[in-house]
């Protein structure tokens, strides 16, 4: 089976076959400079972004490289396991979330004693659970069905996407645009998006989105 990281393995290794850089090689088959680059094959908000058949058939054509021998070198491709990753994570539903707010609480999320756990990877000694977005209350942003991983220890910076918990039981998820010692204040996802301030007291949390699957 063809994986992200197998494809990109593959375009790296025609790139040194032919002693290029993955820039020279898009350079070479008539593609933007920056195409193949390693920075460009996540998205800011952590989804996969794949390399199109288009680039990839240019680049067979310029380098002379078979079909069969690029999905060979995909295909044989197999990461080398990771100790420092695992591959369960804790999982909950933003309904069941939501009723945890409106109760109160708890503030420290990991204080919750009813998670269920999915198949996920995640790094060792780090907090990462997994929300299943439930309905429209985070449209357009997020949609019914959406997963985000949640890092509630994360650092917050300037731009992160983030989930709060607002005192009164709701959940929303903005762009953190800054912090004071009394109020947040965000952004929403979309251009034209009105800011949102809220002062620190209102919030139950706020945790940084670290990967989103829509």
């Amino acid at each position: 089976m063809l994986t992200h990281s197998g494809l990109w393995y593959a375009l790296d290794e025609i790139a040194r076959r032919n002693d290029l850089t993955p820039s020279g090689l898009a350079r070479l088959a008539g593609l933007d400079s920056t195409a193949l680059n390693k920075s460009k094959r996540v998205t800011s908000e952590g989804r996969l972004r794949w390399p199109s058949t288009e680039s990839v058939a240019k680049i067979l054509q310029v380098t002379g490289t078979s079909l069969e021998m690029f999905s060979a070198l995909a295909a044989d491709h197999s990461p080398r396991p990771n100790p420092s990753i695992v591959t369960a994570a804790p999982f909950i539903t933003q309904v069941f979330l939501q009723e945890q707010a409106r109760q109160g609480g708890p503030k420290d999320i990991q204080e919750m004693d009813q998670w269920d756990h999915i198949a996920f990877p995640v790094p060792h000694g780090q907090f990462v659970y997994i929300l299943e977005v439930s309905g429209n209350t985070l449209e357009p942003y997020y949609s019914d069905g959406d997963l985000l991983a949640i890092a509630p220890e994360a650092p917050l910076r300037r731009g992160d996407r983030v989930l709060f918990a607002s005192q009164d039981g709701r959940i929303g998820a903005r762009k953190l645009v800054r912090k004071t010692l009394e109020s947040y204040e965000f952004r929403g996802l979309m251009p034209g998006d009105n800011p949102l301030i809220m002062a620190e007291q209102e919030l139950l949390w706020v945790h940084r989105i670290v990967w989103v699957s829509q």
